[in-house]
């Protein structure tokens, strides 16, 4: 499925909007751009036994200099709700169990009745009673945030015809809420819109609007619409960014970008990063008016992106880990200058709060998370290092040993840091995860063709070319499934049977709870899983000629 930080399969750093031009850097640190793996399915495979990790704690010297005065910055702490989506599922097919999925069922327990009431039998009444409660407050208190989803069987979908039919062309499915978006292309670079709410059988509304591009790339949900990017073909502006809105698919704004410009959306306002115009510009994001205008510290070497906030660590996501509904919870960004400063800014008024000196470049592999920057430098020796984003006090958490490199850099839980390990002429890779709060550090066991990590709760998540594994919270390996693997919330995964592919293929799809053994759940038919999009209960796709929706929880 098309991501909005990027308008191919590929790995960007930050969730920003699609890009299909920008190349990533690989995990695997191979230079080579990353190809569609096969969809075919490999065997599951013995790990080694997980090495022992090499940390060097200290401080960064590089965040020596007194930060700036710090200015009073604008927040908005209000995230967005992220409803619960129902919808249809599939009778036909695989030999799978029927009966939804109980972790936790009630026990059965007989009523006695009592033969005398003497005072032993009152005593021993009343020590019960407090047992009970006891063990009823204890059930209460560690019952798990994210419990086993009523995993059921897919029946047969609704189905939907697309405004503009599906093609060989660019087409994908996102969430919002309860609502999924549909979007299909044909060869002339005309795009229709499709929105769907819980379980109705007709859209809620369909449209052309946005017209026409030489390529479509990736779209995104927002609270207020959709955003849609593509390629004009056009060199002074080479890409384009439309916003739909939500209630008909009216067009809101559209704006055309410059090579090397991205657009990062808040909860109210786009920014436009101008690369040529070396500036930050706020946008309504509604109406895509401009609020205000910042001009970067230099003309070259300037990076910015945004801050996610702990909720995105725990809805559903795409195969590539990116919410589907962001929080946009903090509304500042980073900016890391060509001096090697960290700046931060406001989104919603462009004002400047704190700043402070690094040992960043703009293309070092760098994430803002949770109050966090955290930054690989590339120097001659590569090291992870966390800075404050109140403090700009540096926390330095793994310096590289020689001759490895350190990819594939990202959050794996509030305060947990995940990237790749790999060691010059070595066929292996390892993951590995640090803590910024103290909790023991881990490295995995031997992995190869790593494409990225993400969580699902206390466990992770390692996507390889071929397979997916899952590390437990020790870094064990728990299994490998030869297919994708996409997180629904923090406790819950949608387990797909092959690794995702743009061809229609018939896709054995199984839901599992951490900790549990997988639910099959059955068939879906002629699904492009490289489009697939989730909510809680509802899985869309679009399929060889038209969308689907099927529910596969209840």
């Amino acid at each position: 499925m098309s991501d909005p930080v990027a308008g191919d399969k590929k790995d960007q750093e930050e969730p920003l909007i699609p890009d299909e031009s920008a190349a990533p850097e690989e995990p695997s640190g191979s230079a080579s751009a990353f190809k569609e793996p096969s969809a075919s399915a490999s065997e599951d495979s013995e790990v080694e036994a997980p090495a022992a990790a090499a940390f060097v704690p200290g401080v960064a010297p590089a965040a020596d200099p007194e930060p700036a005065t710090e200015v009073v910055v604008a927040r908005s702490d209000q995230p967005y709700g992220d409803p619960v989506d129902p919808w249809a599922g599939h009778a036909a097919g695989f030999n799978t169990p029927v009966d939804g999925h109980y972790a936790y069922p009630k026990e059965e327990i007989a009523e006695r009745k009592p033969r005398r009431r003497t005072w032993l039998v009152v005593v021993l009444a009343s020590l019960l009673t407090m047992v009970l409660a006891v063990a009823t407050a204890a059930v209460v208190y560690f019952w798990p945030r994210y419990p086993a989803l009523d995993f059921e069987r897919l029946a047969e979908g609704q189905h939907f015809s697309p405004v503009v039919p599906v093609s060989s062309a660019w087409s994908d499915a996102t969430v919002s809420g309860d609502r999924i978006y549909f979007a299909s292309s044909d060869v002339k670079g005309a795009v229709g819109l499709t929105a769907v709410d819980g379980y109705s059988t007709q859209p809620s509304w369909s449209s052309t609007a946005a017209g026409t591009a030489k390529r479509w790339t990736g779209m995104m949900a927002l609270s207020y619409g959709v955003m849609i990017t593509g390629t004009t073909g056009v060199k002074t502006t080479p890409k384009r960014t439309v916003v739909l809105g939500s209630e008909q698919g009216q067009l809101l704004w559209d704006i055309l970008l410059g090579k090397d410009d991205q657009m990062i959306f808040g909860k109210d306002v786009a920014v436009r990063v101008d690369a040529s115009g070396h500036r930050l510009i706020g946008l309504d994001a509604t109406t895509g008016n401009e609020r205000w205008r910042l001009p970067d510290l230099s003309d070259t070497g300037t990076r910015t992106l945004p801050i996610s906030a702990p909720e995105d660590l725990t809805g559903p996501t795409s195969g590539r880990g990116r919410p589907f509904s962001p929080a946009f919870t903090d509304q500042r960004l980073v900016q890391i200058n060509a001096d090697h400063s960290v700046r931060l800014v406001d989104m919603n008024s462009g004002t400047v709060g704190k700043s402070w000196q690094t040992g960043a470049v703009a293309d070092d592999q760098v994430y803002a998370h949770n109050g966090q920057l955290i930054i690989r430098e590339s120097g001659n020796v590569q090291r992870i290092v966390a800075y404050d984003l109140e403090t700009g006090s540096p926390n330095l958490l793994y310096t590289a040993e020689p001759d490895t490199e350190l990819t594939g850099l990202a959050p794996c839980g509030d305060d947990l840091v995940c990237f790749v390990k790999t060691v010059d002429g070595a066929k292996t890779q390892t993951v590995v995860r640090l803590s910024l709060s103290g909790a023991p550090a881990w490295e995995s066991g031997a992995l190869t063709e790593i494409i990225r990590v993400f969580p699902i709760g206390n466990t992770v998540i390692v996507q390889s070319e071929t397979n997916t594994t899952l590390l437990d919270d020790k870094g064990a390996t728990s299994w490998t499934h030869p297919g994708s693997v996409a997180r629904i919330d923090s406790g819950n995964m949608l387990r797909f049977g092959h690794i995702f592919t743009a061809e229609p293929i018939d896709e054995s799809l199984s839901g599992q709870h951490v900790g549990d053994p997988p639910v099959e759940l059955g068939a879906a038919y002629d699904v492009r899983t490289e489009t697939c999009a989730w909510t809680t209960r509802v899985l869309g796709c679009v399929t060889e000629k038209d969308y689907v929706t099927q529910r596969f929880a209840k």
